[in-house]
């Protein structure tokens, strides 16, 4: 029997590192920013992005850490569909909270104020 990829030294991408990928796409585009805007935000090539979206390469600790600073997430987000494989329950919140974060991101101060009051009386009728 082989040993673990984790434990091989291979450095080529696994399965968590596409699924982290995937994740960071769909988070970029439920912002609706291109990959050359997302790029820009991070500091890196649009290439390297899309390598990063499509699992060639590996996201490094650090780039995680300032991916998910620049998307305003935790870091779980990027590893929710790692977190909800067999025989983990799903983190409906965290998903729920990474639109919001994306879909506020594209509003003003005015439209945030907005959303404020909105939220205020959903939570006074709760």
């Amino acid at each position: 029997m082989g040993q673990p990829k984790f434990l091989s030294g291979s450095r080529a991408a696994t399965e968590d590192d596409r699924l982290v990928g995937a994740k960071l796409r769909q988070l970029r585009t439920d912002r609706g920013e291109t990959l050359d805007a997302l790029a820009k935000e991070i500091g890196i090539s649009h290439q390297q992005l899309q390598k990063y979206e499509t699992g060639a390469n590996r996201l490094s600790a650090g780039q995680i850490a300032n991916v998910c600073r620049v998307l305003k997430i935790s870091v779980s987000v990027l590893f929710e569909e790692i977190e909800d494989g067999p025989g983990r329950p799903s983190d409906e919140v965290s998903r729920r909270r990474a639109t919001c974060y994306a879909l506020v991101d594209r509003f003003s101060a005015d439209g945030l104020k907005e959303i404020v009051r909105v939220l205020r009386a959903l939570a006074a009728a709760d």
